[in-house]
């Protein structure tokens, strides 16, 4: 049975030689909260899976995959990047697929956060084609990353 994202973080905690305090004051995430992640009690938001993917020095794949991909910054397979993005919408419920025919197949894709989205792909267009204007074009997309992740983690479905 595959290890749940908890787990993986226990796990390269404990290998780490951290303690849930230690782990606490690295990532200003309460060790309470910690303790509720790694047995399950509370599931990790994408801000707070950052903060300790960091402080573990592991990539988010790995805590939430359990393999070592880096499908951010490593690969270059573009196609397993969006699979895996995918994936992850539909197993959090960001978006749904409507069966309206006999034969199961897919008629639509619905989005939970459609406002939210199309105004963070146009932030996000802005910058890459507005390099000039931006100091730090790559630090600003992954600061607007990370702050439409909480928009995201936030909300509540339609």
């Amino acid at each position: 049975m595959s290890k749940t994202i908890g787990e993986r973080i226990k796990e390269m905690r404990i290998k780490s030689g951290l303690t849930q305090q230690k782990l606490s004051d690295l990532t200003s995430i309460s060790y309470t909260t910690i303790s509720n992640y790694e047995t399950g009690k509370k599931e990790v938001g994408l801000f707070n899976l950052s903060k300790i993917s960091k402080a573990l020095n592991v990539s988010i794949d790995y805590l939430y995959n359990g393999a070592e991909v880096d499908m951010l910054n490593g690969i270059d397979d573009r196609g397993l990047k969006v699979a895996t993005a995918l994936k992850i919408l539909v197993e959090n419920q960001m978006i749904f697929v409507e069966r309206n025919n006999d034969y199961g197949k897919m008629d639509k894709i619905t989005f939970n956060y459609h406002i939210n989205v199309t105004q963070f792909i146009n932030k996000l267009y802005d910058i890459e084609n507005n390099r000039e204007v931006y100091p730090e074009p790559e630090m600003m997309k992954d600061q607007f990353v990370l702050g439409f992740a909480n928009i995201l983690n936030g909300k509540k479905r339609r």
